[in-house]
């Protein structure tokens, strides 16, 4: 039986210019999912992919679950943390040098840190399918929901704490420039419509 239960999830909303993410974690007393002994949500910032909003989500339960185990709890404590996103799952098993990600970096330190000073405690991962009656990921799936509803009303995401991965960088450039020299191709003023070279260009295109 878990000494505590965490369950997260992530949620991303679309603004006019990108989109922006939020994460959430709540936290049970064993697996007793009644009454949540706590629950936080947090913004993974603008250009938010599900998979970033998920690793945020990670990145939020551990830091949270290791301030909330019982100090008079188990000889063996365990911290189960619950999520329904399989790619999360899978780069927590490249371990931690398998990976670019500074938000994964920053998971793993937290971790490795917490477990050197308490090595008689567990940390356990499960999935869980989503939307599929389970209490706890219903609640954390709400609460990310919420807080999103809220950064999408309120226009207000704070970025200056929060990494953006590179790859997440690089692809909206590259789609945003694609949007762009597709867009220009329609004008009659562009100097290659109805060419040869037109086509050569779109096909060679590699940003």
């Amino acid at each position: 039986k878990p000494t505590i239960t965490v369950y997260t999830d992530g949620s991303v909303g679309q603004t006019p210019l990108c989109s922006v993410g939020t994460a959430s974690c709540v936290i049970y007393n064993g697996d007793d999912t009644s009454n949540p002994l706590y629950q936080t949500t947090t913004e993974s910032g603008y250009f938010s992919t599900p998979y970033h909003a998920e690793l945020h989500g990670l990145y939020t339960a551990i830091t949270s679950a290791t301030g909330h185990v019982p100090a008079n709890g188990d000889l063996y404590p365990t911290i189960l943390m619950v999520t329904d996103s399989e790619s999360c799952l899978k780069a927590l098993k490249a371990g931690p040098y398998g990976h670019q990600n500074p938000l994964m970096e920053r998971f793993w330190e937290h971790l490795l840190s917490y477990l050197s000073t308490h090595t008689t405690t567990r940390v356990v991962y499960q999935h869980v399918f989503s939307h599929c009656g389970v209490d706890g990921n219903e609640a954390a799936d709400q609460a990310a929901a919420g807080a999103m509803a809220d950064s999408l009303a309120n226009h207000a995401v704070s970025q200056s704490t929060i990494p953006i991965p590179i790859e997440t960088i690089t692809a909206h450039i590259r789609a945003t420039l694609r949007n762009r020299y597709s867009t220009s191709l329609t004008s009659p003023d562009h100097p290659y419509v109805s060419s040869a070279r037109h086509q050569i260009c779109g096909e060679q295109l590699i940003i």
